[in-house]
């Protein structure tokens, strides 16, 4: 029930799941959907950062690029100062702890 009521709130429904599943995310457990919409993971933003290289993310990445205002200018700025294209060193840089 209580997932029930988390659909309902997060409004996830089979549109949204039929989405998830365009996005390439066909195997994802219920609360993996319910922090895509919290977060909002959107298929454009999902796009953009695959654009940018990241390709091989995982639900739990893409939330930590969306906490943390990762976007492909800031990861275009990244590489530019010869950052690794991986999700921790990009948080790390984001939050000024990242070394060379």
């Amino acid at each position: 029930m209580e997932d029930l009521v988390k659909a309902r709130i997060f409004k996830i429904d089979a549109d949204f799941v039929k989405q998830v599943v365009a996005m390439g995310f066909d195997k994802e457990p219920f609360e993996s959907l319910v922090k895509m919409r919290i977060f909002k993971i959107t298929p454009e933003f999902i796009t953009e950062i695959r654009n940018e290289g990241l390709t091989n993310l995982d639900v739990e990445d893409i939330v930590k690029l969306r906490i943390f205002k990762i976007d492909s200018a800031f990861i275009r700025q990244a590489r530019a100062d010869n950052v690794p294209l991986e999700v921790e060193k990009l948080v790390q840089k984001r939050i000024g702890v990242w070394n060379k």
